[in-house]
């Protein structure tokens, strides 16, 4: 539990006993903080009281109701205050002590940054509970947390082995964030939030539920504030089956329609989360039309939901199996003969996953997100080198196809190398075919004028020399080029 009041530590003691021995006194000072948006009082600030005459500092913490009381040595009646929390501005401002007995008392409210405090707690799925499970009761320890800011191209939090379930985590405006929560025995899952980026205010991907906090709400314009997310793991578990829901196809036809898209991307990105998965994927029908019709029907369409995952996975051909059952496995006793309504026919009308196997994968556990973020990236850029829009097209079409990407300057706090695809004199157009098919593009102009177009980011020499190679089967002429602070080596 919070102390009332916060204790006093000072870093110079033996100035502080030297001084305390001088004076024998001191005055009271009682501060409290709060948010000026009416959220409420800030607790958890760091405050500092500092003697420009002498150096001396005190250092200490408001409680739970953002109150902090300190008595300061009489020996110098000047201070300065610092006062600084991870989401509110920070300020500093001038105290003089009058020597009197009585306590010193001052309100200062401070301005919320912009961006969202995520309070995250992980939870253990646990079959036949359903996703609402409170924070703490089925809380899980020992989980690798880590968070990339992919519009920085850097890894912004990496806890390997968490000994708590919880942590908080300051998302600043115009940024992205890939979140993942890896741990042996469970599913690793992959989280997106966009902060007034991409076209998005606020958008939270896999976050679940997402509630704002008790002490701090979020702000009329939704433009800063606290959000609380408790988020599941689901353990392994060889055997288990999976209802894939919101796969459809068309009456009597193995195509797949295009609004399973996005359920299926959610399933290849599972399965790249989790390498070390094998897994089968089966379609099953309903009993109406002959055995033989129903049975080639599923396997077209467990044939074709397979062929749309292995096309998104790197190397996953051999980790899914595709198998169609037809009627032969019905939820329900609707088999032929047997009057059914189309809600008990539509329950055997089914798509399901089976784990069939879970390996030992360490590596993948212990490997760092950036990293694998580093790796799409390659892939990302390898597959846009063999798409058709480096080829002689009309410009018009390639608009049609893709929207390009909107490039950007080096960051001024960039360092780590880059890869150098081309350099020009000309500025380029917004359907250059370099933006067309790159999902980032930095431009750097030199002081005689020549642009670069720089993508990747890596953080060692024998990092960018390895994707050089892959590069230059497409640009000759790319290079290494290294940052230091946003400056060209």
């Amino acid at each position: 539990m919070k102390q009332l009041f916060c204790l006093l530590v000072f870093l110079g003691a033996s100035l502080f006993a030297e001084s305390w021995a001088q004076t024998n006194s001191c005055q009271t000072v009682e501060l409290y903080l709060y948010a000026k948006d009416n959220s409420g009082l800030i607790a958890d600030a760091n405050i500092r009281f500092w003697r420009p005459a002498d150096s001396l500092s005190y250092r200490l913490k408001t409680d739970s109701l953002g109150r902090c009381r300190a008595c300061l040595p009489l020996a110098q009646k000047e201070y300065q205050v610092q006062i600084q929390h991870k989401i509110f501005s920070s300020q500093t401002f001038s105290l003089q002590l009058d020597g009197s007995d009585s306590t010193i008392y001052k309100k200062v409210g401070l301005d919320r940054l912009p961006g969202y405090l995520l309070e995250l707690s992980i939870t253990e799925f646990l079959q036949g509970q359903g996703d609402s499970l409170a924070a703490g009761e089925y809380s899980l320890e020992g989980v690798t947390i880590e968070i990339y800011n992919k519009t920085q191209y850097k890894q912004e939090l990496r806890l390997v082995e968490h000994p708590h379930h919880e942590i908080s985590f300051l998302m600043e405006q115009g940024n992205e964030y890939i979140f993942m929560l890896r741990k042996q025995g469970y599913y690793s899952k992959r989280m997106r939030a966009n902060v007034n980026v991409n076209d998005c205010i606020l958008c939270m991907e896999g976050f679940g539920e997402l509630t704002p906090g008790v002490a701090e709400s979020l702000t009329q314009d939704n433009s800063m504030g606290t959000l609380v997310s408790n988020v599941n793991l689901r353990p392994l578990a060889v055997g288990e089956k999976m209802k894939l829901d919101n796969i459809y196809y068309d009456y009597g036809s193995s195509q797949i329609r295009p609004e399973s898209y996005a359920t299926l991307d959610q399933l290849a990105e599972m399965m790249r989360d989790n390498p070390n998965v094998y897994m089968e994927l089966s379609a099953h029908t309903d009993c109406r039309g002959s055995k033989a019709f129903n049975l080639e029907l599923s396997q077209n369409r467990a044939n074709n939901v397979v062929q749309y995952i292995q096309e998104r996975l790197p190397n996953g051909a051999d980790r899914v199996k595709a198998q169609g059952y037809g009627e032969s496995k019905p939820l329900n006793s609707c088999v032929d003969g047997i009057s059914c309504s189309e809600e008990l026919h539509q329950q055997n009308r089914r798509t399901e996953l089976l784990v069939l196997d879970v390996v030992d994968d360490e590596d993948y556990i212990n490997r760092p997100l950036a990293s694998i973020m580093q790796e799409e990236l390659e892939s990302e850029i390898l597959a846009a080198n063999n798409s058709s829009y480096f080829k002689e097209k009309d410009p018009s079409q390639q608009k049609a196809q893709q929207k390009p990407t909107i490039p950007g300057p080096i960051p001024p706090n960039y360092s780590g190398y880059k890869i150098e695809l081309s350099r020009s004199q000309e500025s380029p157009a917004l359907d250059h075919p370099i933006f067309m098919a790159f999902s980032t593009v930095f431009l750097d102009i030199d002081e005689q004028g020549f642009i670069s177009f720089m993508v990747g980011d890596y953080s060692s020499e024998e990092e960018v020399n390895k994707a050089l190679d892959k590069f230059r089967s497409r640009f000759s002429k790319a290079k290494a080029v290294y940052y230091k602070l946003g400056i060209r080596q």
